[in-house]
């Protein structure tokens, strides 16, 4: 466990040394584009977004509506919305894959529990594939986009929800 956690470790430090040491390539005034920050028209109380670059399609997921609506970026209409059982808190795409991940969780009380769950949507039709139970406490999730898996906290899942971790590292 020791020499787990040291190699991690250095793993870490040898990749912060190796950012930090890279020059800065761009300034405030190269040739890139510039970029606008603005909050998702039409999408009461956004809880998180993710922009698929390849179909300019815009996923805002909202807690409140317990939805994720899918956006036209270049018109920035509605095209469609994506409903699920649960309180969406990330959001998470895969152009090539052609899947959007939607991480949530249902809160209960009496007792107060906390229900994680992984939906999978194929962003060819906007429908939800599949919805898997997710990691207990996942944070924010992201997708490696090359080898076609989801990182939530220290889970990971393929893109058909399969955990790719030992459940006895977790508990």
């Amino acid at each position: 466990m020791v020499m787990q956690r040291a190699m991690r470790f250095a793993t870490v430090a040898a990749l912060a040394a190796a950012a930090v040491g890279l020059p800065s390539a761009a300034s405030a005034d190269s040739a890139l584009p510039a970029y606008n920050v603005t909050q998702p028209i039409g999408v009461p109380n956004a809880s998180a977004v993710a922009v698929d670059s390849a179909t300019h399609r815009v996923y805002v997921a909202s807690q409140v509506n317990r939805s994720v609506a899918v956006l036209d970026g270049l018109t920035r209409s509605t095209l469609a919305t994506i409903t699920v059982p649960y309180a969406p808190t990330s959001v998470g795409i895969d152009s090539a894959s052609h899947r959007l991940f939607i991480l949530g969780d249902v809160t209960t009380r009496n007792p107060l529990t906390f229900t994680i769950s992984l939906s999978i949507v194929d962003t060819t039709t906007n429908a939800i594939i599949t919805t898997v139970p997710g990691p207990a406490w996942p944070g924010a999730l992201a997708v490696d986009t090359v080898n076609h898996r989801v990182l939530a906290a220290s889970w990971a899942f393929d893109e058909t929800g399969k955990n790719l971790t030992s459940a006895a590292r977790h508990k």
